[in-house]
Order: structure tokens, then sequence, then C-alpha cells
């Protein structure tokens, strides 16, 4: 059975939402707090405004940066065999990520999440065969250190599953050590073949943190494919309507790209998004709500 490509946006409001993007990136521009970037941004001719730490993308450089982005991405288990093609047209799944708090099975409580939570679900992912990419489930609160809860993930994760691993952080050092983590256990050429994605987001509306620019400057120093992933709240940092909160979106993901195309021509980008609704009576992030799934199809 072929089934129809489900779609909520027209051909005419895909244009809309990218002429719109494109203004905003021109005469609006995102916000960069990172000096080495906003440097480098105003060397390759962009409007850089160092004092306001502003920059504006002309539709040159968008245009220029979306040529140079990878169609496609062939991914690798971990012990350098072929695992899966990002971008063939047909879904893929990651299993994940970033979580907690865990249901426990067996008594149905919600309790903090500990690391052999993590080996067991990655032990069921690799048996799995739906499941091609295994993201960090949770972040495990039995771990020495707190800030560094994501590093015993990961390793929970590579020890029990040989499939590509998926994972997140807005930390420099942490992002740098998990890609020396898997460059470690990886049995292929982790220079030029993908075992681990690594997802770095800005901050909503239109600014980038200086420790997510610093960990998209040190990946593509790698072959470590990047996930570009805003999380924009409409109604708190995004407008309510959701065409401004697909538009806010898009601009703020084609900003990294470029950014990112500027620093590496033709380094491996996935165009992710985490955009969400919000109750405007409680504050709370509504993310399995019937609007947040139609932007999800029209992110497609």
């Amino acid at each position: 059975m072929r089934l129809a490509k489900l779609e909520v946006l027209s051909d005419s409001e895909i244009r809309a939402i990218h002429e719109a993007t494109v203004d905003i990136l021109e005469n609006c521009g995102v916000q960069v707090l990172h000096r080495g970037m906003l440097d480098f941004l105003a060397a390759k001719g962009l409007d850089v405004d160092k004092d306001k730490r502003i920059v504006r993308f002309g539709r040159s450089v968008i245009e220029d940066g979306l040529a140079t982005v990878p169609h496609q991405i062939e991914v690798f288990d971990r012990e350098g065999e072929f695992a899966c093609i990002l971008g063939d047209g047909k879904s893929k799944i990651a299993a994940g990520h970033n979580a907690i708090f865990w249901v426990d099975p067996d008594t149905g409580e919600t309790r903090p999440s500990r690391v052999a939570d993590i080996e067991a679900f990655a032990r069921l992912c690799d048996v799995l065969d739906a499941i091609h990419v295994v993201g960090i489930p949770v972040m495990p609160q039995d771990t020495p250190d707190p800030k560094l809860s994501l590093l015993w993930g990961v390793d929970a994760c590579i020890r029990n599953t040989t499939k590509p691993i998926y994972f997140s952080t807005d930390n420099l050092t942490v992002n740098r050590a998990i890609i020396e983590m898997l460059r470690v256990v990886f049995r292929g050429d982790f220079d030029r073949q993908v075992y681990g994605i690594s997802q770095l987001s800005p901050t909503s509306p239109l600014y980038w943190e200086e420790g997510v620019i610093s960990a998209i400057m040190d990946t593509v120093k790698t072959a470590v494919p990047l996930a570009l992933l805003p999380e924009p709240n409409a109604g708190v940092s995004a407008p309510y309507t959701l065409a401004g909160l697909l538009t806010v979106d898009n601009a703020e993901c084609v900003s990294g790209l470029v950014m990112t195309q500027l620093l590496k021509p033709g380094h491996p980008l996935l165009y992710a998004n985490s955009w969400t609704c919000t109750d405007m009576r409680s504050g709370a992030a509504l993310v399995g709500s019937t609007e947040t799934t139609i932007c999800r199809i029209a992110g497609v």
C-alpha cells in the first residue's frame, strides 16, 4: 500500500514563509553573542553591528548557503557498517531524547532517571528494526556531576547499541567530549564517515548564544553533522499564529545554516525543529497539541 504524502502547506505558502524569512534576516537580523563569529561574518562581507551584536543576512548569502548544503547524508553504525541514508525520501526514526524523569515499567512510578534506564533503552532500540538512530532518552540523575550527566548517557548508549548516536548539548566542552568518545569507539573512518549527529539550538526569538556558536565552530572541524533545532514557543518567544511560528523557526534555522556553510561549505546539516504552542493560561508548553503536529508536517 502506498499512501499519499501528507501536506499542510501549498507551494505558495511555502514561498511566502521563505520570503518572510529572507525579509527578517535581511532587515532585522539575528543576535550572535560570539565575538569571534561576528568578526568572521564581518570579514565575509555580512552586515554586522558589533555593538548590538546583530548580523543581517542578504538574499545572495542565504541562497549561496542553501546551495552548498548536501542533500543526503550517509550514516554508519559503531562498527563502521552502512546504516541508512538521511534525505533519501524515506522516513527514519531517531529515538530519544533528553528528558529528566522516567516512568518505571514495573511500578508505574514517575521517578528521577538513572544510567541503567538508558542502558535498557539502548538495548531495546538495538533490536528494533524501525529505530535507525538512538538518542539519549534522559539526562540521568544518578551521576557524580549533574553538569556532565549527558556524558554518562552517551556512554550508556554506545555500550549497549551499535546504531548511530544522536545527542544534544549547549556546552562546547561536553559537545567536544562526546565527539571524542564517539571517535574512540567507532571502527570506521571517523573523519569521513558519519556515526554521531550533534543537535545545537538557537534561543528564540532570533539569537545565538556564545556556547552554542562555539560548539558549532568546533563541530565543523569534524565530519559530524549538525542538526540545527530552533525551539520557539508560540505566544512566548514567537508569534501565536502558526504562520508566524513557522517563520521564526525557519529564520533561526536558516541563519544557522548560512553561518555553518560560511565556516565550511558542504558541511552536512539537518533542518530540525521543536516548535511548541503555549497554553496562555498556565504557560505550559503543549508539545503534543494538534497545532504542534501540524507544524511538524509543515516543517517537512
